[in-house]
Parts: C-alpha cells; sequence; structure tokens
C-alpha cells in the first residue's frame, strides 16, 4: 500500500507539475487540478501504508528447515512476516527475515513468539 501511494504521488505531482508550467487553457488546469487530488490521495497511502507497516508486531521464529539432500537444520530470527517456501525452475528456498535459504522443500514452525517493546 506504501509504494503503491507512493508511486500515485511522485506520477501525479510531476504531470501536475508539467501541466502547471507548460499550459495555461482550461483543458490543462482541469488535468493539473486532477492530479493534484490523486497526488494527495497517494501521499494519504503512503502516510497510511507506512504507519499500518510500523505497527505490526514483531515475532521470534523458531523454525526446522529440511533441506532437499535430507539434512534438517533449526533457524531462530525475528520478522514481521511468517517465512515462506519460493521455487523457480527446480530451484527451492526458504524466505525469512530478509534472508534466502537456498534448498529448503519444507519447514515446520516450531514456535512463534510475539516480541514485547522495551
Amino acid at each position: 500500500m506504501a509504494f503503491i501511494g507512493f508511486l500515485m504521488f511522485v506520477g501525479s505531482a510531476f504531470i501536475a507539475l508539467l501541466f502547471n508550467v507548460e499550459y495555461d487553457d482550461e483543458n490543462s488546469v482541469t488535468i493539473r487540478n486532477i492530479s493534484i487530488a490523486i497526488a494527495t490521495a497517494g501521499l494519504i497511502m503512503f502516510i497510511v501504508g507506512v504507519i499500518k507497516l510500523n505497527r505490526m508486531p514483531l515475532y521470534e521464529y523458531r523454525i526446522n528447515a529440511h533441506y532437499i539432500d535430507g539434512y534438517t537444520r533449526t533457524l531462530i530470527f525475528e520478522s514481521k512476516n511468517d517465512p515462506k517456501i519460493e521455487a523457480y525452475k527446480g530451484t527451492y528456498w526458504l524466505e525469512y527475515a530478509g534472508y534466502n535459504e537456498l534448498g529448503v522443500v519444507r519447514f515446520e514452525i516450531i514456535n512463534k513468539i510475539e516480541k514485547k517493546d522495551d
């Protein structure tokens, strides 16, 4: 939501600037005003998205990651999002906390504890 709002704001503000500088007829004023309204809506969406992202709880995960060769490893990490398995052209990996662990075909969440703000 924040990313879409940012793109709406930047694109519409640029269009409003172009129509403010280059043209002086009635149609350009209408386009400029609509672009300013869309830019304002985009800015509001961006602010709401950032606030929602900051209010998401932080969790401490302990998972068992099972690799394609049969190896099992325990991973401990903190994240706001659940881990997930991705695959592309026969390659499997685990996405967690901004990292990728190659070769993981299955995982189990041992425990998920919400971290308290200190």
